[in-house]
């Protein structure tokens, strides 16, 4: 994947669940888990060019109790279209899902998970130590800093992280 940006983030997802992918993935680093942003619209450069695990995206997220700050930053190693998997690839991530990521709620019997089209296979998944502003990060659209004033969650970006910043 060829790309002209540092990182990609997701504004506002629950703690819970990047909590409960960074609890596992500590002690079973190679468990590929599972984010799934609630939007309808596909991340159309992760469709056109999938990250892998010889390429990954480093993702970057706010949680919905703090918008401001970068709190958990991982991999990306994979992306799929919900609405193309085969009904044993759902199972499958079902299975997962209901073992490592009680919070995430189930792919798609779990009538609390909003509909989305986009499934982020994650790895490395950690807490920031020293949490950062959003405002460190320069979305590649318009060369301009994410707003620190956030007041709603959804929503990503495909950013460029300013100099000397390091996250």
């Amino acid at each position: 994947m060829s790309k002209n940006f540092d990182a990609f983030f997701i504004n506002g997802v629950y703690e819970e669940v990047l909590k409960d992918i960074a609890d596992v993935q500590q002690d079973a680093p190679n468990q590929t888990l599972y984010l799934q942003p609630f939007s309808k619209s596909l991340i159309a450069q992760f469709r056109d060019s999938p990250p892998t695990q010889e390429l990954p995206v480093r993702i970057l997220a706010s949680t919905t109790d703090n918008l401001s700050q970068i709190s958990y930053a991982g991999d990306v190693v994979g992306w799929k279209d919900k609405r193309e998997l085969s009904q044993e690839e759902m199972a499958e991530i079902d299975k997962i899902i209901s073992v490592y990521q009680p919070t995430e709620g189930i792919y798609e019997s779990n009538p609390k998970t909003p509909p989305g089209v986009n499934l982020m296979l994650v790895l490395r998944m950690r807490k920031l130590d020293n949490p950062h502003n959003v405002g460190d990060l320069i979305k590649i659209s318009d060369g301009q800093p994410l707003s620190d004033h956030r007041t709603r969650a959804g929503g990503w970006s495909y950013v460029n992280i300013r100099e000397n910043v390091e996250i």
